[in-house]
Order: C-alpha cells, then structure tokens, then sequence
C-alpha cells in the first residue's frame, strides 16, 4: 500500500512538473523554431539559457550565409 501511494506521488508531481515546464517553454519558444521543452525539462533554468545561446548561434550562422 505505501509503496502504491509514492508511485502515485511521484507521478502526480512528474505530472505537475511537465506542465510548469511546458508552459515557461511556450513563453521560451525561439524564433527559430527551436522546440526547448527537453532541454527546460532536464536542465531547468540552464536549459533556457543553452535554447537561447544555440537560438542565437544559428541566428548567426543563417546571416553569415546570406
């Protein structure tokens, strides 16, 4: 019994935590077209700032092509 309340636990808080993550990476979303949810998900607020560095990395590389 107590080991069904913690696998219920641990899901609701799993479950919890993916919805704060998807809604601060639909505010995070970069223009382009990079999807952060992963890297927000695993690495929290490193993980935004890695979106937003490779965002700009590949803004960079696309006006060096150009």
């Amino acid at each position: 019994m107590e080991v069904l309340s913690f696998l219920i636990a641990f899901l609701i808080i799993v479950g919890a935590y993916s919805l704060i993550v998807g809604g601060i990476s639909s505010i995070v979303k970069t223009p382009g077209g990079r999807r952060p949810f992963w890297w927000i998900f695993f690495f929290w607020i490193f993980g935004i700032v890695i979106v937003l560095l490779l965002d700009i990395r590949d803004g960079v590389k696309e006006k060096r092509e150009a």
